[in-house]
């Protein structure tokens, strides 16, 4: 019954807590291995997932074993229990579309077996029995956590300095970290310690590591998880759980005016890190020294209006000389400047800055190197579209008939599994018609895999890239600081700095259409010549070097 079948083995269960799971991988390994040795199934893969099967597109493996069924890899599946391939209407309903049309010729567990010529009613059922106790476990588990958060209990792990009491369901205090965590509220609370200070003491004066659990923790602490528990309302006594909140049981470390008092503090640094100012090269460009990013800083020189002092710095300040306060307007009509320099976070780099007019002179110098004369742009876009539908135009009506061939075979597959289901053909005239119809679909579907893609869209995209280059020194000289970036980004990539200069990889498009630039004659246009002169072109040596260019950027 199952010769001739490529069988791979699925495994799966929801969490990762051996007393939380009806059956362990292991258990199903086993139990299906007993299975498969007395039905002589050989494997040939094994796919296991240690996730939900509640939400679609959720788990790696399972998605792995269903683009191996299509690609033909495998064509069965043996498996512990049904729920265990799908709980969700989505990936089931798709395993007895695949089972229907015979991509998948079975699926088998130590009790049942579901073949595309039973009837699909008893699988339908039990994916929609796992589906809809999914469904009830998560109403109960919400119901529960609502429960719990009125009664003033916690539903999830404890944050640091508290612990999950298991045996009596509650949050007690942790007697290692307790009074830590509450000596870096005291730290942030004296407007003095950065949260990189506080990390700091905490890790090398005081010892601290987060709670060592199963897979995480057993750390030294970041300045992220910090920033975690000192915006944790928890702290201070109070619950939130999705839409339930209420106060807890648990002893907090803080009270609530703590809690805003360091609220207020985290959100005015948050002010005094925020610049208003936006550059449009930052966050693209690396140093080639050290491979940090390069930033940009704004700086002015003034004069002051009162001793003619030169001095720098973008607030208002006293003069350094006669101590009279400088005013904001005396500072905005000073010289600005713009400088781009490396962020030095790996340590001393000894790249220069560069002037952010100096930087841009290079960016137009290669943009005006991808700019396209105006006469070469209409005369290739005509060119284009004779070359394309030259040499394109027998592919599509070849991959058209492909495409029609392989859709009949489907449609006289579909007719046959409807004429059994009919009993309009007994077993046997079923399975030979059956056989020949999947050997003809199969056969017009690789020839329609092998056969070129015809991209419709081509020449519309080379237009749009055409007229992107367009006039390009120009419009960036006039955009935006977004409309900058976009260019800026568009045109390249791997954005090098190095002694001031800027290196990058231009998009292989855009020299493409330079490289034809140089080979083009504006005297040839296609509309305007003969047969005999389109053969002449043929055969000469401009046409062959076209082609070699754009099929290197297809």
């Amino acid at each position: 019954m199952f010769e001739g079948l490529k069988f791979c083995r699925y495994l799966r269960k929801s969490n990762e807590a051996k007393d939380k799971q009806a059956e362990s991988i292991e258990s199903q390994r086993e139990a299906l291995k007993t299975t498969e040795k007395q039905l002589e199934i050989h494997i040939l893969r094994e796919f296991r997932d240690e996730k939900t099967g509640h939400k679609p597109g959720y788990r790696e493996d399972f998605t792995a074993m269903v683009k191996a069924i299509e690609a033909g890899e495998i064509n069965a599946i043996s498996v512990w229990k049904a729920d265990r391939l799908a709980r969700n209407p989505v990936e089931g309903g798709f395993l007895i579309y695949l089972l229907q049309n015979g991509i998948l010729k079975c699926i088998k567990t130590p009790y049942n077996t579901y073949l595309p010529t039973d009837n699909t009613l008893p699988l339908t059922i039990e994916f929609g029995m796992a589906n809809q106790y999914s469904l009830d476990l998560s109403r109960n588990v919400k119901r529960g956590n609502k429960t719990k958060i009125e009664k003033g209990g916690h539903c999830h792990m404890a944050p640091q300095g508290y612990l999950n009491d298991k045996e009596n369901r509650v949050v007690i205090k942790d007697p290692i970290r307790f009074d830590q965590v509450r000596k870096m509220w005291d730290l942030l609370l004296t407007n003095v310690y950065s949260l990189e200070d506080i990390c700091r003491v905490a890790n090398e004066k005081w010892g601290f590591n987060t709670v060592q659990r199963k897979r995480t923790g057993g750390n030294e602490l970041t300045p992220s998880t910090l920033h975690g528990i000192f915006n944790n309302r928890f702290y201070y006594g109070y619950l939130e759980s999705g839409e339930n909140e209420n106060w807890g049981n648990h002893e907090p470390i803080i009270n609530e005016s703590e809690f805003e008092r360091a609220q207020e503090i985290l959100r005015k640094r948050c002010r005094k890190t925020k610049s208003n100012v936006e550059f449009p090269f930052t966050g693209s460009i690396r140093c080639n020294e050290c491979n940090c990013q390069i930033t940009a800083q704004e700086k002015v020189k003034y004069v002051c209006p009162d001793c003619g002092k030169h001095q720098s710095g973008k607030n208002p300040k006293p003069c350094l000389r006669c101590k009279k306060r400088i005013s904001q307007k005396v500072i905005s009509q000073g010289k600005w400047y713009t400088y781009y320099h490396c962020t030095r976070r790996k340590g001393n780099c000894k790249q220069p800055s560069v002037r952010a007019e100096a930087l841009d002179k290079q960016i137009n110098s290669i943009l005006s190197s991808i700019e396209l004369d105006a006469d070469f742009e209409e005369w290739s876009i005509k060119w284009f579209k004779f070359l394309n539908e030259e040499k394109f135009g027998k592919k599509k009506n070849q991959n058209d008939l492909f495409q029609r061939n392989y859709q009949q075979s489907e449609n006289k597959l579909k007719r046959l599994i409807e004429m059994r289901a009919e009993n309009e053909l007994t077993k046997e005239q079923f399975l030979d018609m059956k056989k020949e119809a999947q050997r003809e679909c199969n056969q017009w579907k690789e020839r329609f895999k092998e056969a070129e893609v015809v991209r419709d869209d081509w020449l519309e995209e080379v237009e749009k890239e055409i007229d992107f280059v367009h006039g390009l020194c120009k419009r960036f000289a006039e955009s935006t600081i977004k409309e900058k970036r976009y260019i800026f980004e568009k045109i390249g990539s791997n954005f090098i700095l190095k002694d001031g200069i800027l290196a990058l990889d231009i998009g292989k498009e855009y020299l493409s259409f330079k490289k034809l630039e140089l080979q083009a004659d504006l005297t040839l246009e296609p509309s305007k010549l003969s047969p005999q002169q389109v053969e002449e072109i043929r055969s000469g040596e401009s046409y062959p070097k076209w082609w070699a260019i754009l099929d290197s950027n297809q």
